[in-house]
């Protein structure tokens, strides 16, 4: 089985969930600014904290594409202020939440 790719987007960040012993083997974390040198089709899936650059996720929209393209789980946590794939749109919240 192929780990996941956790996406640190602040130092240490998830460090007291990803850092347990049960996670070593399952979850590899990077730092956002990293993604562009990892290869990407020797993970299962990406998660991506809802603090992340997505204007700097908006240059890597290909890659992201692709991975999902070839099966990959791309998840994304939080609302788009700059969307970074083409199917995704900027969050509007709502005129008058009731």
């Amino acid at each position: 089985m192929k780990p996941i790719l956790y996406v640190m987007s602040l130092p240490n960040q998830g460090q007291a969930f990803w850092g347990q012993p049960e996670f070593k083997e399952r979850v590899v974390v990077v730092d956002q600014y990293g993604l562009a040198d990892i290869e990407w089709h020797n993970y299962s899936g990406v998660i991506v904290s809802m603090h992340s650059d997505q204007r700097w996720l908006q240059t890597l929209s290909d890659r992201i594409a692709d991975f999902m393209k070839q099966g990959g789980c791309f998840v994304f946590q939080g609302h788009i202020a700059y969307p970074f794939l083409p199917e995704l749109q900027r969050f509007t919240p709502m005129p008058s939440p009731t």
